[in-house]
């Protein structure tokens, strides 16, 4: 089969499982399904064509994750309208004890966690995905997409440990993948201001430049050493400057115009590092 029929079965599947109440399997559907997608990608012979069906895999994998996450959210608003104050006395009278009431609600909350666990590990699945196929960019981001479904949706009352040990390992994969970009990034910039130390010299013309810079030096060392009122002199000699100066100029802005270039190219890369140090702090 090719992968959209894999990936397009599993997906139908997940969406029917969901709508008639069977939300742990239909996230378990879609758990299962994306190693063998993205080994069928894998086969894929054009790298355009794997990039474009591992970025509608994600697309829609992360829209049924939503609507899953939002199917657990909704059933624990459903449990707290169905467990009311009137709802749990008339219980306790007919001779449910409290130990019930907190095995119950210990039970639902660690189903509730194990179904988000799961949502966070296909997130992960995806990240190694895009990884490969679209850079780690795309895969950082949705490892903080899997991370952030354990920190900000599981109950921090339950599987303690497994939800600690999770967003541990996110985080570590995250900051291992920021290290490694800061790591190129800081490469790049490097080279790049060594080419700017060197526009000067690699410039066409600086041979000349040098000459004319010896030239206007010599013409003030001149200028200067003459006395107060020798007005015509000065005007003579500044008016020499003047000529070597507009020789200077177009050299210059050769040089200003390859500086201004590198720079330009240079500030985005800074402002990601800045980006990474923030994140990793």
């Amino acid at each position: 089969m090719e992968w959209n029929e894999v990936f397009e079965e599993a997906y139908q599947t997940a969406k029917q499982q969901n709508q008639s109440g069977q939300t742990g399997s239909a996230i378990e559907t879609m758990q299962n399904c994306i190693n063998n997608v993205f080994i069928l990608i894998r086969n894929i012979q054009n790298s355009n064509a794997q990039r474009t069906a591992t970025n509608e895999v994600l697309r829609e994998t992360t829209r049924i994750c939503e609507i899953l996450i939002s199917e657990l959210e909704e059933r624990e608003k459903e449990r707290a309208r169905y467990y009311s104050y009137d709802r749990i006395k008339q219980m306790s009278e007919s001779g449910v004890k409290g130990r019930d009431f907190d095995r119950m609600a210990k039970e639902f909350f660690e189903a509730k966690n194990f179904g988000l666990f799961s949502i966070s590990n296909i997130y992960s699945l995806l990240a190694d995905g895009a990884e490969e196929m679209l850079g780690s960019d795309r895969a950082v981001s949705l490892w903080k997409d899997a991370r952030n479904t354990v920190r900000n949706f599981t109950n921090s009352s339950y599987n303690k440990d497994e939800r600690k040990s999770l967003i541990g390992h996110y985080t570590e994969k995250i900051n291992v993948r920021l290290q490694s970009q800061k790591q190129s990034l800081n490469e790049q910039i490097n080279v790049l201001n060594n080419e700017i130390l060197t526009i000067t010299k690699n410039t066409d013309g600086y041979t000349h430049l040098v000459e004319l810079q010896k030239k206007v030096q010599n013409f003030k060392s001149e200028k200067n050493a003459l006395g107060f009122f020798k007005f015509k002199e000065k005007k003579a000699i500044q008016t020499q400057i003047d000529a070597v100066n507009v020789e200077i100029a177009p050299i210059q802005s050769r040089i200003n115009s390859a500086t201004a270039e590198l720079t330009k190219r240079l500030s985005p890369l800074q402002s990601k590092v800045k980006e990474i140090d923030k994140e990793l702090r």
